[in-house]
């Protein structure tokens, strides 16, 4: 089902990106594969809520937006180990890591917005 802007939750389009790319590096152990797969999944939420991509989805995604999708994703990995029941290897989580955080930067590279430098910052200390 199509969602508007209204009903769309962000941090389900963040939690969905994770879970993407942690499914995909699992089968494959391939990070662009992964990376391409999460960018789609908020790519995807983007486009049913109306926004219009016109670089990348991390420079295009308002930071309303992203504060939602910041939550969803670095829950899901705060929380993987839970999620799986065991402890993901470093050859995933430090890229996933290093993916997202350099989507906020270069995202933040756009806006100039200090709720972006604060996710950045809480995002680092994990």
């Amino acid at each position: 089902k199509k969602m508007g802007a209204k009903d769309m939750s962000w941090e389900e389009a963040g939690r969905r990106a994770f879970n993407r790319y942690f499914n995909v590096y699992r089968k494959t152990e391939d990070h662009d594969d992964g990376q391409e797969l999460a960018g789609d999944e908020i790519a995807n939420a983007m486009i049913d809520a109306g926004i219009e991509i016109e670089n990348f989805w991390y420079e295009d995604l308002p930071v309303d937006a992203w504060l939602g999708v910041f939550k969803g994703f670095s829950d899901a990995y705060k929380n993987i180990e839970k999620e799986v029941g065991y402890e993901p290897s470093e050859l995933f989580m430090g890229p996933a890591h290093t993916w997202f955080s350099d989507a906020m930067f270069y995202s933040n590279e756009v806006h100039q917005d200090s709720r972006l430098e604060a996710l950045i910052e809480e995002f680092n200390k994990l």
